[in-house]
């Protein structure tokens, strides 16, 4: 170890440059200049490694390190050697760093197909671009599942509306149909009673009692084809006078606006119709050859107080029929006092109209001036309590 150092054993190397001074000095700052940069070099790696710890075959860059560095000694040795003739150590330098650079040469050689596979830095940007084509489909496909799947909410939730709504339509019409069957029964238990205690024949009172009922019939067939708030007033007057125009088609008239009205009005109107047609036909206006009958009615917006319906009942016959006589006087001919009550009490008061009747020069007129509130629907309490008022149970003297 001595002799690696013993200075007096060779000459130093700035014998051979006659100790020029920039000469040596140029030796001098070059080695030291490339000694401190190839140390700097694996002090870069080093830390590099140590921040990419994930990086494979980490031997590489250490012996790449380890050359680099070797290097580096190499040419510190030869500043040294400029004063210090320390040729010993720096040949086992140089030996070592000769070592280390044909193991990197041996190791990286084989790495050679590796490398050269590795993406170029185009490639790479290329990748790059599709990958991020691909992201961006793969965005613009979550967006529209997004999008689908709001709009199949939004649609559920309609739907889930719609089926609501229709439950609670189909509750509210299970409660009218209770409702207005509770009426009906009403009106028919009192038309029996009413007709039993006004007939003393037993075949009359059925035949009455059918003509009531399927009066009643009708005026509900009328609501069933109209909607559920009511009929249409033309079609029930109409259903109301089907029977009879087989035989007096063209003697019969019926005219006014479209009006809807409510199912309890509506039965009311076609009993106060059924009633009067059978009077005409038996004692009126259809009982003689020339008899004649209109129906009609008109919506009065600027009347008296609120807005009205008027319906007139009209028969013209030469001389006028011995039908129903003035007002209050009972009728000849009928049914000893029901159809009388039917028409100027009953009816009117269900509808809370004002009701009209005279004899004229023309015939007999009957005529009902109904508010038109009283035609809307409202509520089922209130037409309960009117039609239960209308049409008692009990028969009435």
């Amino acid at each position: 170890m001595f002799n690696l150092v013993n200075s007096a054993s060779f000459m130093a190397h700035g014998y051979c440059l006659l100790w020029n001074p920039w000469l040596v000095g140029l030796h001098a700052l070059s080695d030291l200049f490339i000694f401190l940069s190839y140390s700097a070099i694996p002090a870069a790696i080093v830390i590099f490694l140590r921040r990419r710890p994930d990086i494979r075959l980490s031997y590489i860059p250490v012996l790449f390190a380890a050359f680099i560095l070797l290097c580096g000694l190499t040419h510190l040795l030869g500043l040294i050697t400029l004063w210090l003739p320390i040729y010993e150590l720096q040949g086992l330098i140089k030996a070592l760093t000769a070592i280390v650079s044909v193991t990197t040469a041996l190791v990286i050689f084989p790495l050679i197909p590796k490398l050269v596979s590795l993406p170029s830095p185009q490639q790479l940007q290329e990748s790059n671009a599709r990958l991020e084509d691909e992201v961006t489909a793969h965005r613009q496909t979550l967006e529209e599942l997004r999008q689908a799947r709001d709009e199949l909410e939004a649609r559920v939730a309609t739907r889930t509306a719609e089926l609501e709504d229709a439950n609670h339509r189909l509750s509210v019409l299970t409660r009218e149909i209770v409702h207005r069957s509770k009426n009906m029964m009403t009106v028919v238990q009192s038309l029996a009673s009413q007709t039993a205690a006004s007939t003393d024949d037993k075949g009359e009172f059925l035949t009455k009692l059918s003509g009531r009922l399927s009066s009643l019939a009708n005026a509900l067939d009328a609501v069933v084809r109209g909607d559920r708030e009511g009929a249409e007033l033309g079609a029930l007057v109409q259903s109301q006078l089907d029977h009879y125009r087989a035989t007096f088609d063209e003697r019969i008239s019926v005219e006014g606006p479209k009006l809807h009205i409510r199912p309890e009005a509506a039965q009311q109107i076609g009993l106060a119709v059924h009633e009067l047609a059978t009077n005409a036909v038996k004692y009126g206006a259809l009982s003689r050859a020339d008899g004649k009958i209109s129906v009609s009615w008109q919506i009065d917006e600027a009347g008296e107080g609120k807005p009205a319906v008027r319906l007139e009942w009209r028969e013209e016959s030469r001389p006028p029929a011995e039908g129903i006589p003035e007002k209050g006087a009972r009728p000849s001919g009928t049914d000893g006092g029901f159809g009388t009550k039917l028409l100027e009490r009953a009816v009117p008061q269900a509808l809370r109209a004002e009701m009209r009747r005279a004899m004229t020069d023309a015939g007999f007129c009957y005529s009902l001036t109904i508010p038109l509130a009283e035609l809307r629907p409202r509520p089922a309490l209130e037409d309960e309590r009117d039609v239960s008022r209308a049409f008692p149970l009990a028969a009435a003297g």
